[in-house]
């Protein structure tokens, strides 16, 4: 029986392969199953991949619809089209026209999408402003003029940073009325 010595990366690969390939015996000849997490692999404790393993669960609760409400939703402002939603920061979403005040939502209906492939989707009455890390802190207003602009669109304004949507402080928004 032969036994291959590996890096943490073929670790983080083990989960697609045998573990007879990651440095495990399996007597037998026959393939052994995965271990039930990388902790379990690696024989210790690793704070980085428990936080990765607790983000991944809670990623995969949500695509399941099964997200906790007491925790991410209760932090969050849910957009949604009726067959798919996503969810932004509370103090993201700037604007909502009073027509669209039906797809800003307290609960989630559908299949989850990533922001970026909700987004795509929804162009037509999801509208970006892109603001500042300053603005998002609220260490400088955001103009009138452009708070204007975005009630012009008709369009449910969300807050990004970069591409991402981001909280914006009330006192970015106070100052500028």
């Amino acid at each position: 029986m032969k036994t291959i010595r590996c890096t943490r990366a073929a670790i983080l690969l083990a989960g697609l392969l045998p573990l007879q390939l990651v440095g495990e015996k399996v007597s037998g000849g026959g393939q052994a199953t995965p271990p039930a997490s990388l902790n379990e692999l690696s024989g210790s404790r690793n704070p980085a991949t428990d936080l990765y393993q607790k983000q991944a669960s809670a990623y995969r609760d949500l695509q399941r619809g099964k997200a906790e409400t007491s925790g991410l939703q209760s932090r969050s402002t849910i957009l949604s089209d009726g067959r798919y939603w996503t969810m932004v920061p509370k103090g993201a979403v700037l604007m909502v026209p009073s027509k669209l005040k039906g797809r800003v939502k307290t609960k989630s209906t559908g299949k989850f999408l990533a922001w970026q492939q909700f987004y795509l989707r929804n162009r037509g009455w999801v509208h970006c402003y892109p603001v500042q890390i300053r603005q998002a802190r609220g260490e400088q207003a955001i103009t009138k003029n452009a708070l204007e602009g975005c009630r012009q669109t008709g369009r449910v304004t969300v807050a990004v940073l970069g591409k991402d949507p981001v909280s914006v402080s009330e006192r970015a928004l106070k100052a500028s009325r």
